[in-house]
């Protein structure tokens, strides 16, 4: 059987396509842009993150600068000197990250110091540059021109006043691999950047639970207005005093706003507590108008055994605890009453008072003391040791070098070695209070900081109701007798006797004075 052959119109005839009805290879084209500008892509990517990355490791580096140059910005003597030291003293290194540059530097630099006294009100667009409106100058300083101070102004002056410093880094050039590829469409692409950060940092000082008392700084009246503090240790000071001439200035009578308020029963509380945990004080001091006469020493005179007022309902309470040692010529019976076997500390010679002192001590010449204002303010150093160690410590020998011990070094003898006052009338240990008694050096309640003012170089400012009164530093100062307690060997009442033990050390793990430094734009 023959099959029938197939018409050829029963089958479509298949064509070869031509090329402009092909569609194979339509994506390509895409995907060739879409991965040309990818490329394009990442590159700008990159070139953004190298000119990044530089820019936050220069401003790294300015911060670290102002940081460290603002540290030494302490007030005292040759503070820019040691700053300009500092600011060249930190690793400049750019590390190479992300870097990959046809600039070739690798470092940055300091280009110029700024320092300042005052800064003004921040800017409202945070890229303008400093100095800005409000921003005073005290001087500045380059690698090439050195340090020159603003008209008028000398290197002490400088010093004194100076706390803020801005940072100019040297131009950081990086050139871009990608962006001037784009040349050909965008004639105006730019083919580099360059950064240069600043940095403004400012010296901070706080104080924290220290009593609510100041005092002039004696070296003024001898070496004029702004002279630095240099205690002398083992001087006696009188801080607050009655009578004529009682005030350091206009209302000024060595008392301070507590920072734990405001008026007599705040002083009388933040003077009494072992720890006030109130708010740490700025570098600025507010003067309490007025004496404060019964608040200040019923505050002050928890720490040595005696509850007047208001406190004796606290005689008990840790946290007015007494100091471990008070001796201070009164009986143990809580009273107040005169011991005829024992003698508190004696004053400095020049501040003995006319007659005899408590238990037969000869009185002192009364002169010799330095003047503040026509009125004797700071002793002279030298004081009866001997008669009061016969006194209070009789039959027994002195301790080796007890001709040359400050009363603070007697002090904590007695309290270290099996000598404390033991008389037929008072004990140095504390009776009244049955709280454990703090005799830990580091807490010692005998030991106070006190604020050391610059009075006549701030007289302008300085009154009885003065605000944000400059710190000039902080001494640390035993408490030598009690306050308001010493009528009976007729001396004015509520005087504050204080010996001076040196400049209080900042950031130390008790110390009550913490120095660092800020950041502020």
């Amino acid at each position: 059987m023959k099959w029938p052959t197939p018409s050829r119109s029963r089958f479509p005839q298949l064509r070869a396509p031509g090329f402009t009805s092909s569609e194979n290879g339509g994506v390509t084209i895409f995907a060739v842009i879409a991965f040309s500008m990818l490329i394009v892509l990442i590159g700008l990517i990159m070139d953004v993150g190298r000119v990044m990355n530089v820019h936050s490791q220069a401003s790294s580096y300015a911060d670290r600068v102002a940081l460290a140059v603002a540290t030494e910005l302490d007030n005292r003597p040759n503070a820019l000197t040691r700053g300009v030291t500092a600011a060249q003293g930190g690793p400049s290194e750019v590390q190479a990250g992300f870097r990959i540059t046809l600039s070739g530097d690798s470092t940055v630099g300091v280009a110029k110091l700024t320092f300042m006294s005052s800064l003004g009100p921040d800017p409202e667009n945070p890229y303008t540059r400093s100095p800005v409106a409000g921003d005073v100058i005290t001087a500045t300083w380059t690698p090439v021109g050195g340090l020159v101070y603003a008209a008028g102004m000398t290197d002490v002056v400088a010093d004194r006043e100076t706390g803020f410093v801005l940072v100019d880094t040297t131009d950081e050039t990086e050139n871009y691999l990608f962006f001037p590829l784009l040349g050909a469409l965008a004639p105006g692409m730019e083919t580099s950047a360059t950064v240069a950060p600043q940095a403004i940092a400012g010296f901070e000082r706080q104080v924290c639970n220290a009593p609510p008392l100041m005092m002039c700084n004696l070296n003024e009246a001898t070496q004029g207005s702004g002279a630095p503090f240099n205690p002398t240790p083992g001087q006696m000071i009188r801080s607050k005093m009655q009578g004529a001439g009682a005030g350091w200035g206009p209302g000024v009578f060595g008392i301070l706003d507590a920072p734990n308020g405001h008026g007599a029963s705040a002083v009388r509380e933040y003077m009494a507590r072992v720890t006030p945990n109130t708010f740490c004080t700025k570098g600025t001091v507010d003067v309490k108008p007025g004496q404060s006469t019964g608040p200040v020493s019923q505050g002050m005179n928890v720490r040595f055994d005696m509850y007047d007022g208001p406190m004796n309902g606290d005689r008990n309470d840790a946290n007015y605890a007494p100091a471990a040692n008070v001796t201070k010529g009164l009986r143990n019976n809580c009273n107040g009453n005169k011991s005829n076997s024992s003698t508190p500390m004696p004053r400095d010679n020049c501040f003995m008072p006319s007659g005899a002192w408590p238990n037969g001590i000869a009185s002192g010449a009364g002169t010799g003391c330095v003047n503040y204002g026509g009125v004797g303010r700071g002793g002279d150093g030298n004081w009866n040791r001997d008669d009061y160690w016969s006194s209070n410590h009789a039959g027994r020998p002195q301790p080796p070098g007890y001709s040359s011990m400050s009363r603070y070094q007697v002090y904590r003898y007695e309290i270290e070695h099996p000598e404390m006052v033991d008389t037929s009338q008072e004990d140095g240990a504390p009776s009244c209070s049955n709280s454990t008694p703090i005799s830990d050096a580091t807490r010692d309640r005998r030991v106070i900081p006190i604020a050391v003012i610059n009075c006549i170089q701030n007289a302008a400012l300085l009154n009885g109701s003065a605000n944000d009164v400059p710190v000039e530093a902080y001494a640390e100062a035993f408490l030598t007798e009690p306050v308001g307690n010493t009528d009976w060997w007729n001396a004015n009442n509520d005087d504050v006797f204080l010996e001076i033990i040196g400049i209080v050390r900042p950031n130390l793990q008790q110390s009550v004075l913490k120095e660092y430094p800020v950041l502020y734009r």
